[in-house]
């Protein structure tokens, strides 16, 4: 990236980088704190995040739901929904888990809605929901320097760094997303490598 001869004056506290980019998992949630009992009595633990983009939404139950032979095999339509709509795969990971995988990664930080049709498993039970969130990406590493542009004119620098993420990002996103920042002004990037390990 060149700052088209910009000529700057480096000083401490004189750039910034301003990254609004940020992605973690976590473990299912024990609902029994504030699910209603008779959800309590049936769920165990629920995904509520935040989960990575590509992390499955798992429900796990008290008791077995499915024999050890379906174990593997894909659940019901409709025994679990997103919204807003994603499309993946349900399955039982084990006799006791419910695990569904989007076909396409979640959107970083934003929050859902899954509801599991009880009905489909226990009749006479009522459907439930909970929500869960999906972390926003975070800078796994980010290195940088100013060089002269030209030898004979120190004061005219370029910026040549190198950004890696947690999760793949396009590029596009990247360009609206990040940015250089030189007292006060906005320093355009130019941006290239794969969706997560990218340089400006």
């Amino acid at each position: 990236m060149e700052p088209r001869g910009a000529k700057l004056t480096l000083s401490a506290g004189a750039v910034v980088m301003s990254l609004t980019l940020a992605a973690c998992g976590q473990a299912p949630t024990d609902i029994s704190r504030y699910a209603p009992e008779a959800v309590a009595r049936l769920v165990s633990s629920v995904t509520t995040g935040p989960l990575s983009s590509g992390d499955p939404i798992e429900v796990r139950f008290l008791e077995a739901q499915v024999e050890t032979s379906r174990i593997g095999d894909p659940v019901e339509r409709g025994l679990l929904t997103v919204s807003p709509s994603v499309r993946g795969t349900g399955r039982w990971t084990d006799t006791h888990t419910l695990s569904f995988a989007p076909s396409r990664p979640l959107t970083p930080g934003a929050s859902y809605t899954a509801r599991v049709d009880l009905r489909r498993l226990q009749p006479g039970s009522a459907p439930f929901s909970f929500a869960f969130q999906v972390a926003p990406r975070e800078i796994a590493d980010l290195v940088g320097s100013f060089v002269p542009v030209q030898a004979a004119s120190p004061e005219l620098v370029r910026f040549e760094g190198s950004l890696r993420l947690t999760e793949p990002v396009a590029i596009p996103s990247i360009r609206r997303d990040a940015s250089l920042v030189i007292d006060g002004a906005r320093i355009p990037l130019l941006w290239s490598g794969s969706d997560d390990g990218l340089s400006a």
